[in-house]
């Protein structure tokens, strides 16, 4: 978290590497240098797309800042590997609410800018699916919580 609110949470997902890449950055030279440089999932998003590519296999980002005085989506997920990746916004895929977006260990968007490394080993996929249990869990835990009219804190995540 930097002084702006803005909270980057990896995810590793399922890629095969770019053996033969070069220049390669690991993830927490970039989150440092994200967190020193900007301040909203957007401007962070449009820092990640001004390198080259600097992931070393499947990672899947939550980006999260301030969220009431927000311009535009306040959290992203950003899915990438080693050779490219998108920002998933979180109208995108369930919950479909501007203000909740669910990040787990599948692209759910980004299908591989080389496919063939992402679908070797299932990391993508086009709908959730009957076996995306953790993204089943967190959607039932939000179901549940509004039915009952409470709210999701960080005691409740941590007892979930």
């Amino acid at each position: 978290m930097n002084e702006s609110g803005l909270i980057l949470a990896p995810h590793s997902a399922m890629s095969i590497p770019d053996w033969s890449a070069t220049k390669m950055l690991d993830n927490d030279p970039i989150y440092r240098e994200t967190l020193h440089k900007t301040a909203t999932p957007q401007e962070a998003w449009n820092y990640w797309k001004s390198k080259e590519a600097i992931r070393v296999g499947g990672f899947n980002t939550a980006v999260s800042a301030r969220y009431r005085d927000s311009l535009d989506y306040p959290s992203l997920t950003f899915e990438t590997d080693s050779y490219g990746g998108e920002a998933r916004n979180p109208v995108f895929i369930d919950p479909k609410d501007p203000f909740s977006i669910l990040t787990t260990n599948t692209f759910y968007q980004y299908s591989g800018s080389n496919a063939k490394a992402v679908s070797l080993v299932n990391g993508y996929r086009s709908s959730l699916q009957a076996d995306d249990y953790r993204y089943w869990a967190m959607l039932n835990l939000l179901d549940d919580s509004a039915s009952m009219g409470k709210t999701i804190g960080t005691a409740e995540m941590i007892e979930y």
